[in-house]
């Protein structure tokens, strides 16, 4: 028995539909040419079980197997890596640059130039050590090195206070994402249950793992149900419909990132690891350089000027207060001693002179001394900068920080032209080129011509048999 008029009208018919179906996936594909994260798809053509007959096999047409698309996972896997590294040192970079912003220039910045006012007025008051206005000077010029300390202290405060407000928005965004992956999931698993491709789907769950992949390092894992199972520093947040919230907590001025049921993510990556990261490291380093220069400089100011004597006849007198203890002197608790903020005649020029008839110590009001030695100080090495100056430390400080800016910057470029070049690779796979969709479309719709041809010969035969029985 060889094929029937029926069975070639059956053959005709699958062909019909498959090419329909073939051509309506072009056109879904050519409609979403622009549409980010799209993965452009292919109906999956195979042909019918042949039906065994006397003289062999007899076809009985083509069928759509499924339509499925094209996406490469080891090129995912490269975006997202380049992605959230791109995240980290983007975040990293912007967090240093508002600290550099709170410096000024290195040399005219607000706190160098007030160290420099201060320095002048110990010289100024050096040549006319009876001055009462020289002092009030000095006093003023003091506490504005006072203010520009405990504005730079508090401004880092604010960055750190910034940082930390968009870490918890970022990490209500990662719990949003996450969510949004097991529902997907979920739908994916239903949709695919009679054994075809939920195409559309898989790349709005890709799409959801692409924005999470810049606020953490994430890996993805494939189910065989066709879900997956997404973990930051290999802790799961997301596998099948199960989702783990995560939250970042600060304990002892440690932040960390930590899931729902209390385990740790380390390293985290992305956005969210370098909030972290600047503000464990480098915010309370930048603090503790600021804290280290202020209690230097009050401990060296200190230093000599309790070794003069003022008008009053007063000598161990402090110029910074010390708080009982110079050693909890910081940038934000730095203040002038309380003698000096009462009376700018408290401060001393010169060191006691030796009274002639009794050989006591008494006041020296032409000695200048003090007020030079005070005023060298611009220049002098002190031991705990690890034996540079007041400004040099301060401006090593600033240039380091810029140092790490650049290098940072440096990273966001190079992580930046990787993920285009991953992003160039992935779309060459997964993309939609109108000219090969118009190739496809030209080429299904001769098939489905050709098809509908067939049904015209055979229509043709039945009715040349139908004439025969007449």
């Amino acid at each position: 028995m060889t094929a029937s008029i029926g069975s070639i009208l059956s053959v005709a018919r699958t062909a019909l539909t498959a090419h329909q179906a073939a051509i309506g996936v072009v056109s879904h594909n050519i409609a979403n040419a622009t549409t980010d994260g799209y993965s452009r798809q292919r109906a999956e053509l195979i042909p019918g079980r042949p039906l065994n007959t006397p003289v062999g096999g007899v076809g009985t047409g083509v069928f759509v197997a499924d339509i499925g698309r094209l996406r490469d996972r080891i090129l995912d896997h490269s975006y997202r890596e380049e992605t959230s590294g791109s995240g980290y040192w983007n975040r990293r970079a912007s967090v240093l640059g508002e600290v550099e912003a709170l410096h000024g220039d290195i040399t005219t910045g607000n706190l160098p130039a007030a160290l420099d006012s201060f320095w002048n007025a110990w010289s100024d008051l050096s040549n006319d050590p009876t001055s009462s206005t020289a002092r009030v000077v000095v006093r003023q010029a003091g506490e504005q090195v006072v203010q520009q300390l405990r504005r730079l202290s508090t401004g880092i405060d604010r960055v750190g206070a910034g940082v930390a407000l968009r870490l918890g928005q970022e990490v209500g965004d990662i719990n949003r994402i996450a969510t949004e992956i097991g529902a997907l999931n979920v739908q994916i698993v239903a949709a695919e249950a009679g054994g075809s491709t939920a195409a559309d789907l898989r790349d709005a769950r890709d799409r959801a793992i692409d924005r999470l992949a810049s606020f953490a390092n994430v890996n993805v894992a494939e189910r065989s149900s066709g879900s997956v199972g997404v973990s930051i520093a290999g802790v799961n947040i997301v596998d099948g419909a199960e989702v783990t919230r995560v939250v970042a907590n600060t304990s002892g001025g440690v932040w960390t990132l930590r899931s729902e049921r209390g385990v740790t993510f380390s390293p985290v990556g992305g956005s969210v690891g370098a909030a972290m990261d600047v503000l464990n490291g480098d915010l309370p380093a930048a603090k503790a350089q600021l804290d280290t220069l202020a209690r230097s400089l009050a401990e060296a100011v200190n230093g000599v000027h309790r070794t003069g004597m003022n008008a009053a006849g007063q000598t161990d007198v402090l110029f910074f207060d010390d708080q009982g203890d110079p050693t909890t002197i910081t940038a934000q608790s730095l203040s002038l001693s309380a003698a000096v903020r009462a009376n700018a005649q408290a401060i001393a020029a010169g060191t006691p002179a030796t009274d002639a008839g009794t050989g006591l110590p008494t006041y020296g009001a032409g000695r200048n001394d003090v007020a030079l030695a005070l005023g060298s100080l611009r220049d002098a090495p002190v031991a705990s900068l690890g034996g540079r100056s007041i400004a040099d430390s301060y401006a090593s400080q600033v240039s380091d920080l810029g140092a790490e800016i650049r290098a940072a910057r440096d990273a966001v470029a190079t992580h930046d032209v990787l993920a285009s070049q991953a992003e160039l690779r992935r779309s060459s796979v997964s993309g939609v080129s109108i000219d090969e969709e118009l190739v496809q479309l030209i080429r299904f719709q001769n098939a489905y011509s050709a098809a509908a041809r067939l049904v015209t010969t055979a229509d043709e035969m039945l009715q040349t048999i139908l004439d025969m029985k007449r």
